[in-house]
């Protein structure tokens, strides 16, 4: 055995049984590594010499986390999460039952351990086990308890589709203030629940705070946006996109009626002129320039505020009223009325039409304009 736990001070550590082996090995393992960065090693020959060195130490913790990573940037995510699953299994028989953290961040082999852990996490999460994937999570913030945004960024969507609802809307409550996209899981929470007022009230927040997130869902993809970017509480774009990559986008995207709830609202007058004020908050600023800079922007934070006000005060109730089908006189949900006129559309153009079928590609415009 190469590794040995040990609690040190109320935190655990993983400890090299032969310092002298183990230094050893680091050594090869940063020569492979030293060697790929500046290209003068084969990747194939490279990846065989540390998988000879885990089969031979299958403790090798950095072993695991390196070779992950080496997998990652190829993009084999099959090969990086099996390593990252071995890594983390191995390293967890090495603790004693009952210990649950936190564990020495400053420990290498502990960084090593939280990565594979966390690979651990989004192997179980691709499995679509979200109930383990979620006691892994806490299991992951207790050996780690600086990790809350990273770990927490999911945390809140994993228990909504753990079916832990209570959880989930406390953990996502504690997010708002650090990560507005927490407004759409909110909403969904909301949805799921039949409270539907109290959705649309999320959503239209989250329009204005995170509003590419809205862009990315309904499949109208765009670049970031200039005046966005110049005025108050910019949205993060990466930030928005990363919340639609993971989790958060899943329980939208897979959920049909949620999905539409969300597309309708976002095209009511009442949801535009919100998002218009909020363009034309920005585009002051973007148009500001030398003396008037100072000024333009105070302005503008009050008027954001404002229209932040005025969303929280203006109750979305009456958006949600029935309407007449103008066809048959029935009386349905606004948003259910629209996913019909959709479906009637695509049924007419003989092929798919509607929201998030345009096949657009400006994120991939986006991304190569950036490497380039």
């Amino acid at each position: 055995m190469s590794l040995i736990f040990q609690v040190r001070h109320g935190l655990g550590v993983f400890v090299p049984t032969d310092e002298e082996a183990a230094g050893q090995k680091l050594a090869q393992l940063r020569d492979i590594a030293a060697s790929l960065d500046e290209g003068g090693a084969n990747p194939k020959k490279a990846i065989r010499a540390i998988k000879s060195m885990i089969s031979k130490d299958p403790l090798f913790l950095r072993g695991y986390a390196v070779l992950a990573g080496i997998h990652d940037e190829s993009d084999d995510e099959e090969e990086s999460s099996a390593l990252y699953v071995k890594g983390c299994r191995e390293a967890l028989k090495l603790m004693p039952e009952g210990f649950s953290g936190p564990l020495d961040a400053e420990n290498s082999d502990v960084q090593c351990f939280l990565r594979c852990h966390a690979g651990y996490v989004e192997a179980l999460v691709a499995k679509g086990d979200y109930r383990a994937a979620l006691e892994a999570s806490r299991r992951q913030l207790a050996f780690d308890p600086e990790d809350l945004f990273e770990r927490r960024r999911e945390l809140g969507e994993l228990a909504i589709a753990a079916d832990q609802l209570e959880e989930a809307g406390v953990i996502l409550r504690e997010q708002l203030s650090v990560r507005p996209t927490a407004h759409y899981s909110l909403a969904y929470l909301a949805f799921i629940r039949g409270d539907l007022p109290l959705a649309a009230d999320h959503l239209r927040r989250a329009f204005i705070l995170a509003p590419y997130a809205m862009f990315f869902l309904t499949g109208r993809l765009t670049a970031p946006n200039p005046f966005w970017e110049a005025g108050p509480e910019a949205p993060d774009y990466r930030e928005d996109l990363l919340f639609v990559e993971m989790l958060g986008g899943d329980l939208w995207t897979h959920n049909e009626a949620a999905h539409g709830f969300l597309e309708w609202l976002c095209q009511t007058a009442a949801v535009l002129r919100e998002l218009a004020a909020m363009v034309t908050i920005s585009e002051k600023c973007f148009y500001a320039s030398g003396d008037d800079c100072e000024r333009v922007y105070k302005e503008a934070e009050a008027e954001f505020q404002k229209l932040m006000q005025g969303v929280e005060e203006k109750s979305s109730a009456a958006l949600l009223a029935k309407v007449t089908d103008p066809q048959s006189g029935e009386e349905m949900a606004p948003w259910e009325l629209l996913a019909r006129t959709y479906r009637e559309m695509a049924d007419e153009a003989g092929e798919e039409c509607g929201p998030g079928r345009d096949g657009g590609d400006d994120d991939d415009e986006y991304e190569e304009d950036e490497k380039s």
